[in-house]
């Protein structure tokens, strides 16, 4: 009887101590830590903290996306140790990758030497892919390996793009006349972050190698979305489509969902070459869709754009603003975007209001905070700019 309560005072204290440390004591090191932000910095060091910082996330193994929804504590306690797959092969790391690869093509050359050893650590043995490719998720790591194929030449980098697009030819489903790639095999939807991920890598993949099959792929994906998965005249994407309906599903004004949209719109119509009804059809989309994210950020009632509230969404803001830059360039100096974005960025030059991974259509993340996903995407929206005049070396 005496063992017997030992054990049971034992196994309570642990679990006690356990309850504290997941459940308690991250809300009150949040509460008592409020982190600094470079808001005061003058923008060539804001820059430089942001560039050191991304490589630093970059080679470090730790995952910064808020990912799974802790509903509980049995959730929270899962979603301290994420698989392998989660932390280097999905998304958020590929844009980070992609983003130290086009700012260091663009102005920094010896960034992307020091990628590349990391880069080839993480995702490749010798010519072969270092993990199984199974999701759309994954596509961009293979725009990451075009952007290095581009810069130095190396096959391995072309390897790797072949093998990824040869595994998405075999993910191709036919609608009617368009052929499309799905979030999903199994599912009877269209999810905007698949055109997100997908068409850029088909346009950047078919421009390189001559590929027309690769950028017809590109364009009937993005035509079918602006077909079946725009809301009418204000040409604001659904988060997906109903494939059976038809029909555009959840809300028009996800902001991740808009940024996913403008990746692939920026991606196809700044080469698109189609037939003069489709290139009239998307043309117009493509002005509505800029008109009225114009009008939404300029209002303020849209609060995912810094200075419009205190929720915004970083990664939002950058996908928004790194399309705008390519199909309009010149709308953001690197200086207007090191201003706007600093008040955000933390002393340890980390880009922080980023929301958590979505995980269905209505189910958004209430997580908020750093994120790899955001950290690549101002590099990316940087590279856009002529010249980086905020960083003197």
């Amino acid at each position: 009887m005496k063992k017997s309560f030992v054990i049971i005072i034992v196994f309570s204290l642990i679990f006690n101590i356990l309850f504290f440390c997941v459940d308690l004591l991250p809300q009150i090191i949040e509460k008592i830590n409020k982190p600094n932000y470079l808001s005061s910095t003058n923008n060539n060091q804001v820059e430089s903290k942001l560039v050191q910082a991304s490589f630093e996330m970059f080679s470090s193994t730790k995952m910064h996306m808020p990912w799974a929804r802790p509903n509980n504590f049995i959730d929270k306690i899962r979603a301290l140790r994420l698989d392998e797959t989660t932390r280097i092969y999905n998304f958020p790391r590929a844009y980070l990758a992609l983003g130290l690869i086009k700012y260091g093509n663009k102005f920094d050359s010896t960034l992307v030497q020091k990628v590349i050893p990391v880069f080839d650590d993480y995702y490749l043995n010798g010519e072969e892919l270092a993990f199984k490719f199974e999701y759309v998720d994954q596509v961009p790591l293979g725009f990451a390996a075009l952007e290095l194929y581009k810069i130095t030449g190396n096959s391995k980098y072309k390897k790797m793009a072949n093998i990824i697009y040869g595994k998405l030819r075999t993910m191709v489903t036919k609608h009617g006349k368009y052929s499309i790639i799905l979030y999903r095999d199994h599912q009877d939807d269209l999810f905007v972050d698949a055109i997100g991920m997908v068409c850029p890598f088909l346009m950047e993949y078919g421009l390189q190698f001559k590929n027309r099959e690769a950028i017809q792929l590109a364009e009937s994906e993005l035509e079918f979305f602006m077909t079946y998965g725009l809301d009418g005249k204000d040409a604001l994407p659904f988060h997906a489509i109903d494939l059976k309906l038809e029909k555009g599903l959840g809300p028009n004004n996800w902001g991740r969902g808009m940024g996913w949209y403008m990746l692939a719109l920026e991606s196809v119509m700044s080469n698109l070459n189609s037939e003069l009804d489709t290139v009239m059809f998307m043309e117009q989309n493509k002005l509505s869709f800029l008109k009225n994210i114009k009008n939404l950020k300029d209002s303020t009632l849209y609060t995912e754009f810094p200075g419009t509230s205190k929720g915004f969404d970083s990664s939002t803001s950058t996908m928004l603003m790194y399309g705008s830059n390519v199909l309009e360039p010149g709308t953001y100096t690197i200086d207007s975007i090191l201003t706007i974005f600093k008040p955000f960025i933390k002393e340890n030059g980390i880009l922080d209001r980023c929301s958590g991974d979505a995980f269905g259509v209505d189910k958004y993340s209430l997580e908020f905070g750093e994120s790899e996903l955001s950290q690549g995407m101002i590099l990316m929206l940087l590279s856009t700019t002529s010249s980086n005049k905020a960083l003197t070396r």
